[in-house]
């Protein structure tokens, strides 16, 4: 009797520790998922003065060099893609409204330097309702035309494509713009990402960043740069 009275404590005192450890892990999970809702919502929020300080300056261009016209078609897009950007009510978009604006982006670019690049945007119908992270495209191709597209007489191209592999969704971005040296190319795919001293703002590092956090994710993307095949950013959105 004592034996069974023995085992029956010892059951219950095991009972008890392991209630104990699973309340532990959950609160530890808990709090992982809350600070991972938090990271995003700084690394988001650092991309606003970034995008605003370009477009503002795009636009400060128009304005004195006296087109109207162009200038009136600036600010509406940056409307449009300021209420995009700063919305606040939630970190995660479709695919449709994070290509509208990247677009509008593009354009307003090309407002600025007509003739300096084209663009192509091929996504199947069936991705467009596909949810991903706010703000993933738009520093990508506003690093490519800002550190790409720098020889005068050239007129470049980008193209944006999204796929399906092994039940992973990726968007490539390519440009045939200068490509990224060697050393900055292992600097991204290591991690280890050194700010430049011609970048101003956060780019790659807040994306792919972003796209770890969301995703619970090691590699949130990856880079390839070559003078014969341009530059291609690929973004890993995790399993559909």
């Amino acid at each position: 009797m004592k034996r069974n009275d023995e085992i029956g404590i010892l059951a219950t005192s095991l009972s008890e520790m392991n209630e104990k450890i699973n309340n532990l892990i959950a609160q530890q999970e808990q709090m992982a998922d809350e600070r991972r809702r938090l990271e995003i919502d700084v690394l988001q929020g650092q991309i606003h003065p970034h995008f605003l300080g370009n477009t503002l300056t795009c636009i400060a261009s128009l304005v004195k060099d006296d087109q109207r016209e162009k200038g009136y078609r600036a600010i509406v897009m940056l409307t449009k893609l300021m209420h995009y950007s700063i919305s606040q009510t939630t970190a995660i978009t479709t695919l449709a409204d994070e290509l509208e604006a990247t677009r509008s982006y593009l354009e307003l670019r090309l407002i600025r330097s007509p003739g300096l690049f084209s663009y192509n945007i091929y996504v199947p119908p069936a991705h467009m309702e596909c949810m991903i992270p706010k703000l993933i495209l738009q520093p990508i191709v506003e690093n490519a035309i800002t550190h790409g597209f720098v020889e005068q007489g050239r007129t470049y191209q980008l193209s944006i494509v999204s796929y399906v592999k092994d039940g992973h969704m990726y968007i490539a971005v390519n440009n045939n713009g200068t490509e990224i040296p060697s050393s900055r190319v292992d600097e991204i795919r290591s991690g280890n990402i050194t700010p430049s001293p011609k970048s101003h703002g956060i780019g790659l590092t807040n994306v792919f960043e972003r796209l770890r956090l969301n995703s619970n994710m090691s590699v949130g993307g990856f880079v390839e740069s070559s003078a014969d095949n341009g530059t291609t950013t690929t973004l890993d959105l995790g399993l559909l």
